[in-house]
């Protein structure tokens, strides 16, 4: 019913596109906190890891993925799938963050992101505070949790 209909085709290079600046920023922005993160390669999601954390972390009660991804719910609002859901060991403390559609939750954001990255906005401008206000926020609340065990 789809195939070579090329306003579907260019529509879904388009958010390929989107979805691959976005993760390439999340993933610049937790690098630079020190989280450990999979490089991003195409996918709408990063796997993060907080092993090297593990002693501060324990002493707030945390030693497995389902806990750290809880505490950062309830603590920073940031909504994560532990890794143990895909068969890693809940031990390991690892983290999914979904990039998908952060900032694009309304249909009006999401026609007024697209337009904007189709009549050429750099990468720099497109995910700016003004534009992606939710990506930065959460960027913010991870620099928080970070500073906090940090300080352990």
């Amino acid at each position: 019913a789809y195939a070579n209909d090329e306003d579907i085709e260019a529509y879904i290079a388009t958010c390929t596109a989107i979805h691959g600046v976005r993760t390439r920023f999340i993933y610049a922005g937790l690098t630079a906190l020190d989280i450990k993160c999979t490089e991003p390669e195409g996918a709408f999601y990063l796997t993060v890891n907080f092993d090297h954390w593990r002693s501060q972390l324990a002493a707030i009660g945390i030693q497995t993925s389902p806990q750290l991804a809880s505490y950062l719910l309830d603590e920073h609002d940031l909504a994560t799938l532990s890794c143990d859901a895909f068969g890693v060991d809940p031990a390991q403390l690892s983290l999914r963050l979904a990039s998908s559609y952060l900032d694009m939750e309304q249909e009006t954001d999401s026609q007024r992101l697209i337009a904007l990255f189709e009549n050429g906005i750099s990468d720099e401008e497109f995910m700016s505070d003004r534009h992606h206000p939710n990506v930065h926020a959460a960027l913010d609340e991870f620099a928080l949790f970070v500073q906090k065990i940090s300080s352990r």
